[in-house]
Formats: C-alpha cells, sequence, structure tokens
C-alpha cells in the first residue's frame, strides 16, 4: 500500500510477465509524473491524487495472465474517491467485470487514448475536461447514477469526443447532458434509457 508522496522508485516493476496478478494500491498517496503500467494489476486508488501521470496497458497479446485473471481493479473506489488531474490514459480496458473501473473517481483535463470500454458500465465518475480518442462502444454512460448507486448527479462537463468514434452500442442515460460536450461533426447523442435502467 502506497501513500503520501509517492515516486516513480515506489513503483514495483517486473522483468518477465507474472504468472499471477501483481497487486498495486494507493492510500491517500499523492502522485506527480508517474508512468505506471497496468499491464498484469490488480490496481486500487483510495482517496488519492494523481497530477500528470500515465496510465498505460497493452494494446494486443494475450488478456488472460496464466492465472486465468485479467489485469483489473479501481481508479476510484465509491468509499474513497481519487481524483486525476491532466493524466493520460493509454489502451486501458474500462469494463465493470475483467477491467478497470473508473468508480467514484473524478478526472479533470485528462486523455482518453485509444482505451477499451466495451463492457465498461459508468454511473458514479466525474469528467470534466477530458478529451476522448478512438473507439468508444458497448458502453453505457450516466449523468445521474441510478439509485442503487446513489442516485448522485455527476459531473459531467466539457469533454472532447471528437477525435472519438462512437459506436451505436453506446447507451446514454440518466439525463447525460449531451449539450456540455463537444461532439464528433454529424453525430446526435441520444438517450436510451433512465437512469435505473
Amino acid at each position: 500500500m502506497l501513500s503520501g508522496e509517492v515516486t516513480q522508485a515506489d513503483i514495483p516493476t517486473f522483468d518477465e510477465r507474472p504468472a499471477d496478478l501483481q497487486g498495486l494500491s494507493f492510500r491517500e498517496a499523492r502522485a506527480r509524473g508517474l508512468s505506471i503500467s497496468l499491464d498484469d494489476r490488480h490496481l486500487g486508488a483510495y482517496w488519492s491524487e494523481f497530477e500528470e501521470c500515465s496510465f498505460t496497458q497493452r494494446r494486443s497479446g494475450r488478456v488472460l495472465n496464466e492465472s486465468g485473471a485479467a489485469a483489473q481493479g479501481t481508479l476510484g473506489w465509491v468509499r474513497g474517491p481519487s481524483i486525476y488531474r491532466r493524466c493520460r490514459f493509454e489502451g486501458v480496458r474500462f469494463m465493470s467485470m475483467g477491467g478497470y473501473s473508473m468508480d467514484a473517481a473524478t478526472f479533470e483535463d485528462c486523455v482518453f487514448d485509444r482505451c477499451r470500454f466495451n463492457g465498461h458500465r459508468h454511473t458514479t465518475a466525474d469528467l470534466v475536461g477530458c478529451r476522448f480518442v478512438g473507439k468508444i462502444d458497448g458502453c453505457t454512460w450516466y449523468g445521474t447514477a441510478p439509485e442503487y448507486d446513489g442516485g448522485r448527479r455527476n459531473v459531467i462537463r466539457g469533454n472532447d469526443f471528437t477525435d472519438a468514434v462512437i459506436g451505436w452500442n453506446v447507451g446514454w442515460r440518466g439525463d447525460f447532458d449531451f449539450d456540455a460536450q463537444v461532439w464528433p461533426e454529424g453525430f446526435v447523442p441520444t438517450v436510451d434509457g433512465p437512469a435505473g435502467a
């Protein structure tokens, strides 16, 4: 468990691909300028702040490790939300199961570059001034969390989707504020269900 001021030297590395997921947890940590590979990691971030950090995950090759597990974890546990400012996420698998969850994190001025959102269910994260690059499909985004997730109004504004390719199978629910985002030319988002769906 890493806490307090975290430096690059504090991030454990491994030379060969491990058979099991390697735990990496931040609790009440502050990090700036770190480069973190999420390959073969089980990540947990609680009450932590990240600035200008880079999070990467391999885009090709075997997703499951020898034990049959995929890299996974939470970027902001609901009882310990974390914040990411001007961070970059490259190739990260955002999935509700078998991937990384945004959960209750806040992302400010971050870049999501060719991340994989298929299977992602965004219900409680805040996204402010972020930029999305690449394909977005097979996922659901909520403006207001469903009641079983607290029914909280998420802060989602000023996000730039102009470099995103948004699939037909993306759900925009819970009074998602379309007018507060920048969309690709010709893209017309439509709400596909209520907050509780």
